[in-house]
Order: structure tokens, then sequence, then C-alpha cells
């Protein structure tokens, strides 16, 4: 995972330095709040389903380059984001639910190109998520009955690539509203171990990676 954070870092670092302008000047930050809907991919991934939570924290935007007409920017966040998700598991004579309930805070760094089309500004962004587990809780629900804690084990850190796209709209004087679509997904299974369903211990779960797709909502200054 870090190998991939040095490396992007590397090259921003060398984007920047060869503009004209000074490297890293702050142009805007600001705060955000996000809906974000999770799910898992991957091979053990059947049955489960998407659910939404909310994400907030704070930004800011840093140019690299200018150029006639927008700018190319390095966009950093701090996010709280709670990921909850339901895994239907069958049996034969029926089934229950597996219920995840997981908080992360994240640090999204995305490199941004801000384009203006018409009277609208336009920015698709590229990056990488680091991604570190605050919390992780695993629950067995069943029809008509209370649900009870499974006994799971999960990684404290996961490295996520995320593709989005976003518009500005201008506030008063230098206050801006940004909003975007994101879509991200995970390069790490969250289970660090593998997982036996109960009354499914001969099938266990290891491989169930995040995938992730947000709107988001900022005003920066």
């Amino acid at each position: 995972m870090w190998r991939w954070c040095i490396g992007v870092c590397i090259v921003v670092a060398a984007v920047a330095q060869a503009q004209d302008v000074r490297p890293f000047s702050l142009q805007r930050k600001g705060l955000r709040v996000g809906m974000v809907g999770t799910t898992f991919v991957g091979a053990d991934a059947e049955g489960a389903s998407m659910q939404a939570n909310l994400s907030a924290g704070g930004f800011a935007v840093f140019a690299l380059r200018r150029f006639t007409g927008g700018e190319l920017g390095l966009q950093v966040e701090v996010l709280y984001t709670r990921r909850t998700t339901e895994q239907d598991i069958q049996l034969g004579g029926g089934g229950y639910t597996l219920r995840y309930d997981l908080a992360y805070v994240e640090l999204p760094l995305l490199v941004r190109l801000a384009t203006t089309v018409g009277r609208s500004m336009l920015a698709p962004a590229l990056g990488i998520v680091p991604a570190f587990r605050l919390s992780g809780e695993l629950e067995q629900a069943i029809p008509n009955s209370v649900p009870r804690p499974v006994g799971a084990s999960f990684h404290t850190a996961d490295l996520g690539f995320v593709a989005g796209i976003g518009t500005e709209l201008a506030l008063r004087r230098s206050a801006r509203l940004l909003v975007d679509v994101r879509l991200q997904l995970g390069t790490r299974s969250v289970l660090r171990e593998e997982l036996k369903p109960p009354l499914r211990e001969n099938e266990p779960l290891r491989q169930l990676r995040v995938l992730s797709l947000g709107l988001y909502a900022g005003v920066g200054f």
C-alpha cells in the first residue's frame, strides 16, 4: 500500500516542480459531506447488498498548473466514513444475514483537472484513498430473532482507487459549492483472517473488497 502512496506523491511533486507556478499554492479549503453506498466485491461477495451511510470531513485544493480555462490541482482530504453492508448466507433450509459495520478515517489524494465548460466548471479526478479502520463489528441476523455478534478479524488499513467527476458553482463572495460523484474500489479484503459463517463453517469467506459509490457536496473558500 505504501509503495502506491509514495509513487503517487513523487509523480505529483515532479509535475508541480516542472511548472512556472508556485508549487502547491493553496487555492481552496473547506468542508464536505457525502452519502456513500457500500457493498462488497470479490470471490466471496455473493449475497452482498449495498447500503448508504454518511461521510464527512475537510479538504484542501492545491494548484499544480494553471492554463487558459482551468487548472490542474491536487485535492487532499480527511474524511470519517462509516461503511455498513449486509450479506445473505444461504443454507439448505433457509439462511440468515451477516451485517457488517465498519468505520474508517480516509485520506483521499486526488489529481483533478478543472476546466470551464460554458458557464460551468467540470472537474474529473483520479486518485488513491489510504483508509485506516477505527472500528469493526459483525452480527448474525436471523428472521424473528435478536441479532447476535459474530467474531471476525478485520484488516486495520486499506488502499482504494477512486475516480470521479464534479462541478463547482459560485456562491457569495469567494465561496464555491463543490458537488461530485465518486466510484471507489478497495485493493485489500476487509477480512484479515478467513471468516467461518455460523452453520456454514465448511465454506469460509476470505475475499471481500469494498466497492462504493458516493455523492458529495462541499463548501470551499
